[in-house]
């Protein structure tokens, strides 16, 4: 479920992440991290370009900013899952064309 604000209206969707958006189901197994260096190796992996149930809660994660901005093609109009499917194409051309990993490259530098 999810609950979204806009224009003062709170809406109540239902989006399944399966059906919707195509992606797989994923377990907190699925997710669960280790200490700070092989946390980092799972980043790396992902920008990388490895796929899995990392990348795609990492997108999924992402289009839900997205879809809250509304800025880019197809993230302010149509239904949630529509919205969703806009963003996720957005965050995955960022992963997958070197962005994501600059930004990353970026803050690395700058020392954040």
């Amino acid at each position: 479920r999810v609950w979204e604000v806009r224009g003062g209206v709170v809406t109540e969707s239902v989006v399944d992440w399966v059906a919707d958006l195509g992606l797989a189901p994923v377990t907190l197994t699925d997710l669960r991290g280790g200490d700070p260096q092989h946390n980092a190796g799972i980043v790396l992996e992902l920008l990388d370009g490895k796929r899995g149930p990392v990348r795609e809660t990492v997108l999924l994660n992402a289009s839900a900013g997205l879809v809250a901005d509304g800025t880019l093609p197809g993230t302010a109009d149509g239904t949630l899952a529509e919205r969703f499917r806009a963003a996720m194409g957005h965050a995955e051309r960022s992963v997958d064309d070197g962005s994501a990993a600059g930004v990353l490259d970026r803050w690395r530098k700058v020392g954040v």
